[in-house]
C-alpha cells in the first residue's frame, strides 16, 4: 500500500470516528453552525425558562463538539494531502535529478 493510500485511509477513518453526536445522522459543519446561531439568539432573548435554556445549552455543547471534530478532521486531511503533495514533488525532483545524472 502506498503512502498516499495510507494517508487517505487515515483521513477516512478519522472522519468515521466520533462521539455521540457525530454518528451517521450528525449535522455537517455548516448545519451545526447555523443551529448554534439559532440557539444563541434564543438564549440571548432571555424569554426561556430555566429548563428550556438548559436543554438548548446542552444541545449547543454537543454541536460545539461536532464543529471542533469536523474542523480537526478537515485540518488533518489537509495536512495529509499536503504531505502527499510534498512527497510527490520530492519524488519528481529525485527522478529528474536521476535522469540528469544518467545523461
Amino acid at each position: 500500500m502506498s503512502k498516499h493510500e495510507r494517508s487517505r485511509r487515515r483521513a477516512s477513518s478519522a472522519a468515521e470516528s466520533g462521539g455521540s453526536v457525530a454518528g451517521p445522522a450528525a449535522p455537517d459543519l455548516e448545519a451545526a453552525l447555523r443551529r448554534l446561531e439559532q440557539i444563541a439568539e434564543r438564549l440571548e432573548g432571555g424569554s426561556l425558562d430555566l429548563e428550556a435554556a438548559m436543554r438548548l445549552y446542552r444541545e449547543a455543547r454537543e454541536l460545539h463538539r461536532v464543529c471542533v471534530r469536523r474542523l480537526s478532521e478537515a485540518e488533518r486531511e489537509v495536512r495529509l494531502l499536503t504531505e502527499d503533495a510534498s512527497d510527490a514533488q520530492d519524488r519528481a525532483l529525485d527522478e529528474t535529478a536521476g535522469h540528469e545524472a544518467e545523461e
